[in-house]
């Protein structure tokens, strides 16, 4: 099982190497180069790298597509009555500081805080969180250690939190936190699917397939209204660069997951 979690990171990391738009950019400049050198052409590959450059730095462009890509979030209003379970998916840290021993935090933390609000305000009663290590390297660095800490610290009681931190990636999430709530009789009520929004599609999909009934709770949204500014359309940002990397990689992880089965 080690050697088929070990197989499917290699392909995932390759066919995102290989779709990752920047390695296009780069590629063909170095191609462009390369010809311009040997006085062989190039001047097609240059314009075609400039090209994509523009393209994929686009903010506008990028936007669309995060648009397109991420179910709507929504006000903690609009939850009445209240859910029996708030399901966290990991992904809130992307690393761990060795020397000073404690996690260092992405952007995905805003799932934690979110949860956190979403107990306070008592929209859930319980939390599961779900999340060993995703690290192929460090299987021993279980982010739902440090999230359970996160919860404690934040006086949430430890007798409604419940973990699984065996699993390592979001099928096992869906997969492992399925078989949990269906060994304890306190969560069989309503339960509420809490993940980025940009991952939220691939998360759900997971666990509808592992046979759970939820609702959705997309937090940390990539979307921005549409401007027309000439500024937002014409000038290149490199945050759009970066939106189109995460956005491909979550593509290429939906696509895997629909290979292997597991949606």
């Amino acid at each position: 099982m080690a050697t088929f979690v070990l197989v499917f990171f290699i392909l995932s990391k390759i066919l995102k190497f290989i779709l990752d738009p920047f390695n296009w950019v780069l590629v063909l400049f170095l191609i462009g180069l390369y010809k311009l050198y040997r006085r062989n052409g190039g001047r097609a590959y240059l314009t075609t790298s400039m090209v994509l450059t523009l393209v994929f730095s686009n903010p506008l462009l990028s936007n669309l597509a995060v648009r397109w890509w991420e179910p709507d979030t929504y006000p903690d209003s609009l939850i009445v009555e209240p859910y029996e379970l708030g399901i966290l998916l990991s992904g809130a840290t992307r690393g761990l500081d060795l020397k000073a021993d404690r996690p260092i935090y992405g952007s995905g933390a805003d799932r934690v805080l979110q949860t956190v609000a979403l107990y306070k305000q008592g929209k859930i009663k319980r939390i599961l969180l779900t999340g060993g290590s995703g690290s192929v390297e460090h299987p021993d660095q279980r982010e739902s250690y440090w999230i359970r800490k996160v919860l404690l610290d934040a006086a949430i009681p430890d007798s409604v939190i419940y973990v699984e931190n065996e699993s390592r990636n979001t099928w096992e999430n869906a997969k492992f936190s399925t078989e949990l709530v269906k060994r304890k009789q306190e969560l069989s009520g309503r339960k509420l699917l809490i993940t980025s929004a940009f991952h939220m599609n691939r998360a759900q999909a997971c666990f509808k397939k592992a046979g759970l009934q939820f609702d959705i709770y997309p937090v940390e949204s990539g979307k921005s209204a549409i401007s027309w500014n000439p500024y937002r359309i014409i000038i290149p940002d490199v945050q759009a660069i970066s939106t189109w990397d995460r956005l491909i990689h979550e593509w290429i992880g939906y696509l895997m997951y629909r290979t292997m089965g597991y949606l």
